[in-house]
């Protein structure tokens, strides 16, 4: 009877492990998936824990900001360098606002590159709290961050041709 046991569990821990086994696979499949669809849209996504001051930024992020990484955590300071000087206020606001009121916010700001080049990102901040395992939270923003240059860059093209003479540059009469 006691062998009978012990092999109905050896079964029972076989049939958990390759359910693991099938759960890891399918998680692998679908994170492959999500950074395609991040590399492809230009999309990356970053967790910035408020308390420790610390960034967690995917691959995609450190691709937009032509950063060469090895680690996917940066502090705020780093972050925000590459934050154009001009707009490098609007930003912390917008951060001081998610955590006040807790709703998600949008903020168009420009990327001053280490090659000087400048890039056009749109954001979005959302507020979370994590429980920690005690009564207190891990509180932390969630922010995507894409690259929207290409698409200024149309807009721009087209509200110059919208207002200007395309051959003598000199503008529209109405």
């Amino acid at each position: 009877k006691l062998l009978g046991y012990r092999l109905e569990y050896i079964l029972s821990a076989n049939k958990t492990t390759q359910n693991l086994k099938n759960a890891i696979s399918r998680l692998r499949a679908k994170e492959s998936r999500l950074l395609n669809t991040q590399r492809v849209a230009k999309i990356g996504n970053w967790d910035f824990d408020f308390t420790s001051g610390k960034m967690h930024c995917s691959n995609e992020v450190f691709k937009l900001f032509e950063h060469p990484h090895h680690e996917h955590i940066i502090d705020i300071h780093t972050f925000l360098n590459y934050i154009h000087p001009d707009e490098r206020d609007m930003f912390i606001d917008t951060i001081h606002k998610t955590i006040a009121d807790k709703k998600t916010r949008h903020l168009e700001n420009r990327l001053v590159l280490p090659s000087d080049r400048i890039k056009v990102v749109a954001q979005f901040f959302q507020y979370s709290d994590i429980p920690n395992g005690n009564l207190a939270c891990k509180k932390y923003i969630s922010g995507s961050i894409q690259d929207i240059t290409d698409r200024k860059k149309s807009e721009d093209k087209t509200r110059y041709l919208a207002n200007y003479d395309n051959l003598t540059n000199l503008p529209n009469r109405y």
